[in-house]
């Protein structure tokens, strides 16, 4: 996928105001809500294609790690 789906919260990015917000959209916000679930459900199909859907995700996250470092 193209875009983010999870948003993390780690680090600085993690505190009470982030995270009161990102509940507050996923809680309230129904468009926000079926858009994470439409996306939860898209790379969830996305995985499965062809099987083994660790060693697929682990391609991709290696293909991305090198075009980041060319």
């Amino acid at each position: 996928m193209d875009r983010l789906v999870v948003k993390e919260m780690i680090q600085d990015a993690m505190n009470p105001e982030n995270l009161k917000t990102e509940l507050a959209e996923l809680l309230h916000n129904t468009n926000y809500r079926n858009r994470i679930l439409e996306d939860y459900r898209q790379l969830s199909q996305l995985l499965q294609q062809g099987g083994n859907a660790s060693a697929q995700a682990a391609e991709e996250i290696w293909n991305w790690l090198q075009q980041k470092s060319s």
